[in-house]
């Protein structure tokens, strides 16, 4: 009888890779479209375009609709998100971080 090999969580190990590095941020498209990220085996590239332009159409779609469900604005960031070109994803990003205020944390007492 085999005995199962005990492994630490999935996400344990995830964090664990995470806190190896060799992670490096930047544009990242193939001819047809974004790459959210790719890896090497060695070094692992992130495009932050993908990430921050979806969340800032969904919180931009709370604020213009208040009344909308979590579920309907994720929904409709997903519709909006595959309808943008690359060109357009650029755009929102460029202008997001042109006008991003950086915030200090708050302590809280």
């Amino acid at each position: 009888m085999s005995r199962k090999v005990e492994r630490p969580a999935l996400l344990v190990r995830v964090l664990t890779e995470l806190g190896a590095g060799r992670i490096t941020e930047g544009w990242l498209a193939d001819k047809d479209c974004f790459i959210h990220g790719e890896t090497d085996g060695k070094v692992i590239r992130i495009n932050p375009a993908i990430g921050v332009v979806d969340t800032v159409i969904h919180e931009c779609l709370h604020r213009l609709e208040p009344e909308w469900s979590e579920t309907y604005v994720r929904r409709t960031t997903s519709w909006i998100m595959r309808r943008m070109s690359d060109e357009q994803i650029i755009q929102v990003y460029t202008e997001y971080t042109r006008i991003a205020k950086k915030h200090k944390s708050r302590r809280r007492d």
